[in-house]
């Protein structure tokens, strides 16, 4: 509000009791009166408040609709509530409070542990369209006397695609970490990368050459979202590698499968609407360098957690490996100069590289200037509702166990061992060990490691905890199989594999389910969100209207909360190792008890607290070529891969989740928005990675609030979406277990399957709670215990 003059505040004082007031003082006092109107602001209900205020809070639902929180209703306009929300009250005009009214009908969610405000959400319209795009088929049909433009665009984009893929390979010839091995079983063709890339080209060049003002669309006509899938068997018992014709509903036979795009919880902020990646700030300023951040925000500082270990961070990277993969636009021509002092100039169009400061604490001394990074590949534009890039997942958007057995046909049978239903492996007859397979392609693993391991997924020596998760799970899968051959002898190889494959997918889900989400989002909102599995009997969550895909938020924000969690160094039964030094070399595994040991230290040492402190070995040494000293830094990525994706801002989560959006840095703390504020030039500008991981985790939890909502509404529709989730029933799953095998499943623990796989399992001992450090309720028992739970295959013998 201005400042008055004096002369004014005198002409103020004089005109106070007439009519005629100046129209400014009149607009004044209006403003001043609805300020003191009590308008119901969302943003600052607390849940106890909910039932008693906002718009309709008090009254029940229409029959046809269901209370439940806001992200879990896809039916409504959300991003027009975040934008509702980030305006003060008295500044809404009628009109929107009108909307309010009848549009956001609001309720209460009643919970053990409180109340939680909800939304009355009608039901699904059931057509796999994003709510904030309501264009129809005939809004991609170019009127005649455009078609020159668009030719234009079309050439364009064809030209620079061309010119790039040139030089360009499906298969880069060198180590990618963070994005993995690139195998021969990789779902993804190149030509649906590079129609996707060619079609955001060509869309952005109509959108330069129109100035934004030509109807967009292209005259291909095809059906919405790529089509269906041909489901042949569509209720076969058996789920499929790919993820297709999970869902056998008119429309959904692809949704989750590998190769289908990522979702979204909010429309995309790309900075042309497009492809054009977020980084521009709300003030027209450009944000900060993603290294910059990193740097300034993210220390080196020993946090060890309180209650939670090792084997929890490893176990949740495992896990987003399962249902999770950035696919990206591949090419042997690097973003940056070989040395990093600059970018490529002849960088392709989707080098996205990360530019570091002359005067950088840590690269600067190394003369690197630029970091490379490659975009995301995103879909091709056929999609009737999407006038934007959407990245596309190059593994099946399930809780499906791909890392183990991969994510197509041909993979899942270069893996098996076709004898007995087991996998290949490599067995020690001296030491009883059982390993995975040797990978003998370049690229799997650094060229100085001894040892390298193939799995379902090329991630999977990406670091030593992680090799041996992979191996616990592939131990299990034949210990089942050799188990059920035993009791079933007359079953065929095919069949074995294929239920030892449903038994091993069910142990993981219920672990996932009882024991590593509560932990994670906390038991509060696994509650609410219906994450605790049932107790034996059926569940009745599925609904083919559920689409079960990843949203960007999830896979490139929120679930990566557990790159703040990995620890410096591992602490080995003979000594200390850093952690960077275990990338992609597996060697260690050729030692006799080097498996027993490694699971030892995984339960007994702390993971490192979700906070703003993360390891050097992630920051600095990620992927550490020969002859140099340095790597890459993976929070850096982190940043730059929200952009890449267009991430919004953190504070358009916080009120998607009810909470007021940060008004100043000061919101932070003292010393963290003094660094927030000599780097963003608003807080509506932070990035949603940044503010989640600088949330102070709830009670119970390892992530904080918003964090926590995204991860819980995720993992909801991966049970809610899932047709072959292990513990739906007969009504709705195809390959369900009896009420009996359900019981024996569910008896599964983590600490179960490690004593089960053990190599001197009476040398052995375990945590009861797997994912949680010692204490008085959690001391070590031996393997050889009775009470560590076995799973009882007698229920599946014929």
């Amino acid at each position: 509000m201005c400042r008055l003059s004096s002369n004014e505040q005198r002409t103020e004082t004089a005109s106070s009791g007439k009519l005629n007031q100046p129209a400014w003082l009149v607009v004044l006092k209006l403003v001043s009166l609805l300020a003191l109107v009590p308008i119901i602001d969302g943003s600052s209900l607390t849940p106890k408040r909910a039932s008693h205020e906002g718009a309709n809070a008090s009254e029940p639902c229409a029959a046809e609709s269901k209370c439940v929180r806001l992200l879990q209703c896809p039916e409504v306009d959300r991003m027009a509530i975040v934008r509702y929300l980030s305006r003060p009250s008295y500044l809404r005009p009628p009109s929107e409070r009108r909307w309010e009214n009848f549009y956001w009908r609001r309720c209460t969610l009643e919970e053990d542990d409180g109340q939680f405000e909800g939304i009355c959400c009608p039901p699904p319209n059931h057509t796999g369209r994003e709510p904030w795009n309501t264009a129809d088929e005939g809004h991609f049909q170019l009127l005649h006397e455009n078609d020159e433009v668009l030719l234009r665009a079309e050439l364009f984009g064809q030209w620079e695609t061309e010119k790039f893929r040139e030089k360009a390979n499906a298969v880069d010839d060198e180590v990618n970490f963070h994005g993995g091995f690139h195998g021969p079983g990789d779902v993804l063709p190149a030509e649906l990368v590079w129609e996707g890339l060619r079609d955001v080209l060509t869309r952005q060049a109509l959108h330069r050459i129109t100035n934004g003002t030509g109807k967009v669309g292209f005259r291909r006509q095809k059906r919405c979202l790529l089509g269906e899938a041909r489901c042949e068997k569509p209720h076969s018992r058996y789920r499929r590698f790919d993820g297709r014709c999970n869902n056998i509903a008119p429309g959904g036979s692809l949704w989750g499968s590998a190769g289908y795009p990522m979702g979204r919880v909010l429309p995309p902020a790309y900075d042309d609407g497009i492809w054009s990646p977020r980084t521009v700030s709300v003030t027209g300023r450009y944000l900060p360098t993603a290294r910059k951040l990193s740097s300034t925000l993210f220390a080196d500082l020993h946090q060890p957690h309180e209650h939670y270990n090792v084997l929890l961070m490893q176990f949740g990277q495992f896990l987003a490996h399962d249902f999770s993969r950035n696919s990206l636009i591949s090419s042997k021509s690097k973003c940056c100069t070989p040395d990093g002092s600059r970018r490529h100039p002849e960088a392709s169009p989707g080098c996205m590289s990360i530019p570091v400061s002359s005067g950088d604490d840590f690269y600067g001394q190394h003369g690197v200037r630029c970091m490379h990074f490659m975009r995301s590949a995103v879909a091709p534009m056929d999609d009737c509702s999407a006038p934007h890039g959407r990245q596309l997942s190059a593994v099946s958007h399930f809780i499906d166990g791909s890392p183990i057995y991969g994510v197509t046909k041909e993979q899942a049978h270069g893996l098996r061992a076709h004898e007995g239903g087991r996998l290949k492996s490599l067995n020690h007859r001296r030491y009883h060990n059982e390993l995975p397979p040797i990978e003998k392609a370049d690229g799997a693993c650094e060229k100085w490691a001894e040892l390298c391991f193939r799995t379902g997924d090329g991630r999977s020596n990406q670091l030593i905890s992680l090799v041996a998760v992979h191996t616990l799970m592939l131990r299990e899968h034949n210990r089942v199989a050799k188990g059920l051959h035993r009791r079933n002898p007359h079953w065929s190889d095919g069949t074995l594999y294929q239920e030892a494959r449903r038994i091993v997918v069910g142990q993981l889900q219920h672990i996932v389910y009882n024991e590593y989400l509560p932990k994670v989002v906390g038991q509060r909102y696994a509650t609410l969100y219906g994450l605790h599995p049932t107790r034996g009997e059926y569940s009745d969550a599925y609904s083919d209207r559920v689409d079960p895909s990843v949203t960007s938020e999830f896979t490139v924000a929120a679930f990566r909360f557990g790159h703040s969690t990995v620890p410096s160094k591992f602490e080995l039964k003979d000594g200390p190792v850093e952690t960077w030094h275990t990338f992609l070399d597996p060697t260690r595994f050729r030692e006799r008890t080097f498996y027993d040991d490694l699971f030892h230290t995984l339960q007994r040492q702390p993971m490192e607290s979700v906070d703003e402190l993360f390891s050097s070995s992630v920051t600095r040494f990620l992927d550490v070529k020969a002859g140099k000293s340095y790597g890459v830094d993976l929070s850096a990525i982190n940043i730059q891969r929200g952009r890449d994706h267009a991430v919004r801002p953190y504070n358009d989560y916080l009120r998607l989740v009810g909470k007021a959006g940060v008004s100043s840095f000061d919101d932070y703390g003292e010393e963290m928005g003094r660094k927030l504020r000599s780097l963003y030039a608003h807080p509506d500008d932070v990035d949603l990675y940044v503010g989640g991981v600088l949330e102070t985790p709830i009670e119970g939890a390892v992530v904080g609030e918003t964090f926590a909502e995204l991860i819980s509404e995720q993992f909801s529709r991966f049970r809610k979406g899932d047709r072959y989730f292990y513990s739906h029933g007969p009504e709705s799953n195809p390959g369900h277990f009896t009420l009996p095998q359900l019981k024996a499943i569910q008896q599964t623990t983590m600490a179960a399957l490690i004593c089960a796989n053990a190599g001197d399992a009476h040398d052995m001992y375990v945590l009861p709670d797997a994912f949680a450090l010692p204490h008085e309720g959690n001391r070590p028992v031996s393997c050889t215990s009775p009470d560590v739970p076995r799973l009882d295959l007698e229920w599946w013998k014929d």
